[in-house]
């Protein structure tokens, strides 16, 4: 694991587990310097359970927003977005914008970078960013 000390207090970069596994993926994410893999998108969409209770970063692309309106006026609302896994399986999660804070002002199958919580292990809910921008 990773700590890293932030004005709100310690937030924890967890290493992500694979499907069935002991230990961590092998990949960028897994250390939290970079995005998820495919092979690790892959596992998120075969068993998001895996994931419960990790912090993740994952490239996606913006699918649906609330109302048409751009990603900057979606604070504390549930937008979905897509992304691609290995053999291009494809990943479709809901993930709720911060409250507070200043998101790009982006539109529908704009590409970014987002870091989220997966609460629940769900690919549809329980899902909530820390942080979003532009790769």
């Amino acid at each position: 694991m990773r700590f890293v000390a932030s004005a709100c207090g310690l937030i924890v970069l967890a290493s992500v587990v694979a499907c069935g596994g002991g230990g961590p993926v092998g990949g960028p994410a897994s250390s939290g310097g970079g995005t998820l893999t495919a092979d690790e998108i892959s596992r998120l969409i075969d068993d998001p359970g895996s994931f419960k209770g990790k912090t993740v970063k994952a490239e996606l692309f913006i699918d649906q927003l609330p109302g048409m309106k751009p990603l900057s006026e979606q604070g504390g609302k549930a937008v979905k977005f897509y992304g691609y896994g290995k053999g291009m399986a494809h990943l479709n999660i809901t993930i709720t914008m911060p409250a507070e804070g200043k998101l790009p002002s982006a539109t529908q199958n704009d590409k970014l970078i987002v870091t989220f919580t997966c609460k629940e292990g769900s690919l549809r809910s329980g899902n909530e960013a820390t942080r979003v921008e532009r790769p």
